[in-house]
């Protein structure tokens, strides 16, 4: 395209929204891991270590007994004492909120999420869009609690007392979410500042949403080239589909399902890349459709081929291990077969994830870093999904939502 001229392109797309709701009745304090750290640390506009926040967090969650009654008591006050100013142009903070008693949608999440993290309860910022006029663009928060994962709340919305309970935990389908984090950061735009939405401009026309998109192109690109996403909608995607004595694989209902119907026989297939990268983040939703039973396991794969690669492996009854094949043959494992409790159980659907950085390999389920070991890297890699039987035969599994990162992005 020459200097200077200018193309529009219009993009139509719909969105499908679910409402979702967290029954809080099992949950925990979560064990706080290494990628848990961060949304516990104070950041510009979440000041978490101030003094004022620290003492009014503790005197929030003082008496309460489960993590779901802290949430609650710090999502209540904030609802009942944050006055809903209007728009605000600049961002204030959660300091600011919580010292005048004011702010708008912005300042609300900042003000709970900083009294979660300030009461031990790991908390993010998020930023979407809504379908309501003359809101279409709104902030809320999500809090993560041991045994449930990531919880909506919205305190803005949650500031009607008929309407608290809806936004705890429960997030009717009148949200999308657009981005995570208040602080986002694009070194390769020279971008350190505060901006929520990558530069795009969201509005609503009747009920669906329209987007003019304002970022540097170039910038764009970079961020496609280094990574991967399948929700296995399209089944023209280009993962390995065949069906025999030994094995399915499949795209069906928009996952990806894997079946070994031998003993003693492992299937596998690798993600449809044309580049591979030496270090990377790997992560994907799971489903194991098989009663509980260690003699099956599904898990990732990474290596520079068929004959030579790691397999990240679990079991449906809270194991894991790591595997090596090398020039086709199995190796002594390099971590053998142990247990976790946020590995997920039986039919339960879980999310399980390998981050490799150089030798560093960190081994990820539900969220949770499981274990950090040294293993060779072996270069630019192939990464796939995998599932094997041992002492007995038929293992179904479905895969769902994979995502791979690397660059910048990955770890």
């Amino acid at each position: 395209m020459r200097a200077g001229r200018r193309i529009e392109v219009d993009i139509e797309y719909s969105v499908e929204v679910s409402e979702v709701q967290f029954d809080l009745s099992l949950c925990e304090y979560a064990s706080i891991s290494w990628e848990l750290q961060r949304f516990l640390s104070p950041e510009r506009h979440i000041e978490s270590d101030a003094p004022a926040i620290k003492s009014l967090a503790a005197a929030l969650v003082e008496g309460t007994s489960s993590p779901d009654e802290a949430l609650w008591a710090i999502y209540n006050y904030v609802a009942e004492n944050v006055r809903y100013s209007g728009y605000i142009p600049e961002v204030r903070g959660a300091l600011w909120a919580l010292e005048n008693g004011e702010g708008d949608c912005t300042e609300f999440a900042c003000a709970l999420v900083v009294l979660c993290r300030a009461a031990g309860l790991p908390a993010r910022f998020v930023e979407g869009i809504t379908n309501v006029p003359g809101d279409e663009k709104h902030d809320w928060a999500e809090v993560y609690l041991g045994r449930v994962g990531w919880v909506p709340v919205d305190p803005t919305w949650g500031r009607f007392p008929e309407k608290r309970e809806l936004y705890f935990a429960r997030m009717p389908p009148n949200h999308v979410i657009l981005t995570r984090g208040i602080n986002l950061c694009l070194p390769a735009m020279e971008l350190c500042d505060t901006f929520n939405y990558w530069y795009y401009e969201y509005w609503w026309e009747g009920r669906e949403p329209r987007i003019t998109a304002t970022s540097d192109w170039d910038w764009l690109a970079e961020v496609a080239s280094t990574a991967f996403r399948d929700d296995f909608s399209d089944s023209t995607g280009g993962w390995t589909e065949k069906s025999d004595f030994e094995s399915v694989l499949a795209y069906e209902a928009g996952e990806y399902r894997m079946e070994v119907k031998r003993q003693g026989w492992m299937v596998w297939a690798w993600a449809p890349l044309s580049s591979f990268p030496a270090d990377f983040r790997a992560e994907l939703t799971v489903r194991p459709d098989y009663d509980l039973d260690p003699e099956r396991a599904y898990g990732l794969i990474w290596g520079s081929g068929d004959e030579d690669f790691y397999a990240l492996l679990f079991d449906n009854a809270g194991h894991y291990q790591l595997a090596r094949k090398e020039q086709g043959e199995w190796q002594p494992a390099p971590l053998p077969w142990q247990g976790h409790p946020a590995i997920s159980q039986g039919k339960e659907q879980g999310r399980i994830g390998v981050v490799v950085e150089g030798d560093t390999v960190r081994l990820l389920a539900n969220e949770v870093m499981l274990t950090e070991l040294e293993v060779p890297n072996l270069g630019p890699a192939r990464v796939g999904l995998a599932v094997c039987t041992f002492n007995r035969p038929s293992a179904q599994v479905y895969f769902d939502d994979f995502t791979l990162t690397w660059g910048e992005q990955g770890g």
